[in-house]
């Protein structure tokens, strides 16, 4: 009996370098610029995760396609100032996730990648990214407050489709291109006002029963099908142009609540009561012309 242990002892000296990984490490990649990514959890039922800045002696810079997707009890994640990049449904399907603050360092965000987080209440996407692209928070029902940065330059399809909570937006001036249903379902949206872009997608505000104003740029030259469809309480429209330039704009079906609400002209001095609705700016903010209105 005593051979036998002595013998189990040293295969145990000689193979235990040998022995696989474990199953509860967390698990990580070599990228070819020699920093890491990101790939798993130690646990995919944990509720609370931190990513490393390092693994190694050397940065993680990545959060891997799926690393986390279809965690549902995952809650709060913490992302080191190192990553550059999140993948594509790194998040997706997380419905726990309440808390995931974007890093200053972040440079991209996947397809998908917060896509139906339907906990998480804040995002805020830092200044070095350009795009927020196809569905990338896309029904996160609990989403509140977002911030979007100057130096943003793409809104994607769906983005934030059906954030049925967001009730305010505030689009930064260097947007340039919006995708169809970009905000699509966000219900409880009151107000938009565009940034300096030549279209409107298709579908992009459809849906928005509570969207009571709307500030159209001159620069607008196509609005697309259905981007207002069911707009029901949209009221004010402001449009930063003259009506000889309105009626130059594409205005595609489906978007008869711009109609209805009628659109106001800009006028910077008081227009003559018999030439229909303009605006101007007070303090900043458009504002009808009281008593001009017909």
């Amino acid at each position: 009996m005593k051979r036998r242990s002595v013998f189990l002892a040293a295969l145990l000296l000689l193979f235990g370098g040998c022995a696989a990984p474990s199953p509860e490490e967390a698990k990580f990649s070599l990228l070819e610029d020699g920093t890491y990514a990101f790939l798993a959890p130690a646990d995919r039922g944990a509720e609370r995760v931190e990513i490393p800045a390092s693994f190694e002696g050397k940065p993680v810079t990545e959060i891997a396609e799926g690393a986390f997707l279809d965690c549902a009890s995952l809650r709060t994640v913490t992302i080191p100032n190192s990553v550059t990049k999140i993948g594509k449904g790194a998040f997706q399907n997380c419905p726990a996730l309440e808390e995931a603050a974007l890093p200053k360092s972040l440079k991209e965000i996947g397809v998908q990648a917060f896509a139906r987080c339907t906990s998480l209440a804040r995002a805020d996407i830092p200044e070095g990214v350009a795009a927020v692209p196809e569905s990338a928070f896309c029904a996160c029902y609990n989403l509140t407050e977002l911030t979007l940065p100057e130096g943003l330059t793409v809104i994607g399809e769906q983005a934030f489709a059906y954030c049925t909570l967001l009730e305010s937006l505030t689009l930064p001036a260097s947007l340039t291109k919006m995708g169809a249903h970009a905000f699509q379902g966000c219900i409880r949206l009151t107000k938009v006002s565009l940034p300096e872009v030549e279209e409107i997608a298709d579908v992009a505000y459809s849906l928005c029963f509570s969207l009571r104003e709307l500030f159209i740029p001159h620069t607008v030259s196509k609005i697309g099908e259905a981007a207002f469809f069911a707009c029901s309480a949209l009221s004010e429209v402001y449009y930063d142009g003259g009506e000889e330039d309105w009626r130059k704009v594409d205005v595609g079906l489906h978007n008869a609540a711009l109609e209805v609400a009628g659109v106001r002209f800009y006028s910077e001095t008081p227009p003559p009561v018999t030439e229909g609705r303009y605006w101007h700016f007070l303090d900043g903010v458009p504002v009808p012309w009281d008593g001009w209105s017909v």
